[in-house]
């Protein structure tokens, strides 16, 4: 799935990301994956639900947090991309996530 994805062939990713989910639906990252290349495919909305379906089985996923920000604020839900985003910068200990997500946080309305 992430061949697929980092080749940009986001159908199969899609697919292969959705498979992964019925043997691991607990892992956050498959969730965040999914809702990522959704988002690319023009399929915000269920990206959105995914992303929040992975928030809900892991909600100290930094990663996960980042990207719902991310989505969100590409739909203008400026709110939720606010809350998301400053989520990912308090939580987790990766700090280029935490970069990344107070540099979005700067760049919000």
């Amino acid at each position: 799935a992430n061949e697929y994805f980092s080749s940009r062939q986001y159908e199969k990713a899609a697919g292969m990301y959705e498979q992964l989910l019925a043997f691991s639906p607990g892992d956050a990252e498959i969730y965040n994956n999914l809702g990522l290349t959704l988002h690319y495919l023009g399929r915000s909305t269920e990206a959105l639900g995914r992303l929040n379906e992975g928030v809900a089985v892991d909600p100290e996923h930094q990663r996960i947090w980042l990207t719902l920000g991310y989505v969100n604020s590409q739909v203008g839900n400026i709110e939720q991309a606010g809350t998301a985003l400053t989520t990912a910068v308090r939580i987790g200990t990766d700090e280029s996530i935490r970069q990344s997500a107070t540099k979005m946080l700067e760049g919000l309305p």
